[in-house]
């Protein structure tokens, strides 16, 4: 964008310009008795501007509007002054999903995926602490169904983690295997038993008897189950982001 001083000191000239041809006087020829000498109107029409000039005032009467317009912007900022030390800013199209990018963990694949999706109802989510959602990964060949946890669901994973594994890295690896065994409820239209027994809680028997059904399948379905879980859990925290969005906006 050009500069606005730059702007005005172009318009400047060329306006000059324009009034110096204007009031440049006509040559005076002495009359003859000939050709008597006509008497002149006392306010002469000014000659047009060419329209090379006219569409160079447009164009710098635009880049001024777009300068002004910016300069609007950049007054109503906030100034919180410097970052912390470290901080970065994070551009608009920042992508928070980390892509793997091999054949079935990539943004294509996934918005494909999402696409084929079934709706998610947040009523759902308030009356029964969880919602579903079938996912069609492959269409006619793998198609998961994921639940969102519950709170303890969570709290038990959490719990019992420390008493199955004592390293970080054994840690880390229980706890994604147990998220995966609550959250898949089913492959293909196949169900898989249920981890909570009759009283609604974790019933850690059950839960061994799904985990082991679960791990049966192959380690390529099971990443791809891993990933999927991961992008629907995503969208279980977007299901109220148009409403506080809107909140916010009030």
């Amino acid at each position: 964008m050009p500069d606005l001083s730059e702007i005005k000191r172009r318009m400047e000239r060329e306006t000059a310009a324009v009034a110096n041809r204007q009031e440049a006087p006509a040559p005076v020829t002495e009359p003859t008795q000939a050709t008597p000498q006509r008497p002149q109107p006392s306010n002469p029409a000014k000659p047009p501007l060419r329209p090379e000039t006219l569409a160079q005032l447009r164009e710098f009467e635009k880049a001024a509007e777009e300068m002004r317009e910016q300069e609007a912007v950049e007054k109503d900022k906030i100034d919180l002054g410097p970052l912390p030390e470290g901080a970065k800013i994070l551009p608009d199209d920042y992508e928070p999903t980390f892509y793997r990018n091999n054949n079935h963990d990539n943004k294509r694949v996934r918005e494909a995926v999402e696409a084929r999706c079934t709706e998610m109802d947040f009523v759902d989510l308030v009356m029964t602490g969880r919602v579903s959602q079938v996912v069609p990964v492959i269409p006619g060949k793998l198609t998961f169904e994921f639940q969102s946890l519950t709170g303890a669901d969570s709290f038990w994973i959490e719990s019992n983690a420390q008493l199955e594994v004592t390293t970080e890295w054994g840690l880390k690896s229980w706890i994604l295997w147990a998220q995966l065994t609550m959250s898949l409820t089913g492959v293909n239209g196949k169900a898989f038993p249920n981890h909570l027994g009759k009283d609604g809680e974790v019933d850690a028997k059950l839960f061994k008897e799904k985990q082991a059904k679960i791990m049966r399948m192959g380690a390529k379905i099971l990443d791809i189950a891993v990933t999927n879980m991961n992008w629907f859990n995503e969208r279980v925290d977007k299901i109220l982001q148009n409403d506080f969005e809107q909140l916010g906006n009030g």
